[in-house]
């Protein structure tokens, strides 16, 4: 949106404007985006992938760990007990240095919390 002032600005000063403005921003998103995909956080010394994948895988195991406590909830077992087994479920995870290592389902929660936390800083710090 232009905006009028006193003076009418020459029609290629004004597109010259724009597209600085418009390629530094893509610019500064690529950058973010290029640096998410590098990020690593660790949990527990072990260090995890932080990028935007990873965060989704972590968040399917999360999710389906979440699942296995509701349905033990629905066949008798107390919400504690149920909630207590899922968080200390194991999985097989490979970590940023590429070994494949078991991590709790605690574990890849207080990752995902950091690696969330992680891009906030990127994208709005």
């Amino acid at each position: 949106m232009l905006v009028k002032t006193k003076y009418s600005p020459q029609p290629d000063m004004v597109k010259w404007k724009y597209e600085y403005v418009v390629d530094t921003i893509q610019g500064s998103k690529a950058r973010k985006v290029d640096s998410i995909d590098k990020s690593i956080v660790t949990v527990n010394s072990t260090a995890f992938d932080a990028d935007e994948t990873s965060m989704d895988r972590m968040a399917r195991v999360i999710a389906s760990a979440y699942g296995a406590a509701m349905k033990s909830i629905s066949t008798g077992v107390d919400a504690q007990t149920a909630c207590s087994n899922a968080l200390s479920f194991e999985v097989q995870w490979k970590c940023a240095d590429d070994v494949i290592r078991a991590v709790s389902v605690s574990t890849l929660v207080d990752a995902l919390d950091a690696a969330k936390d992680n891009m906030a800083t990127q994208w709005l710090g």
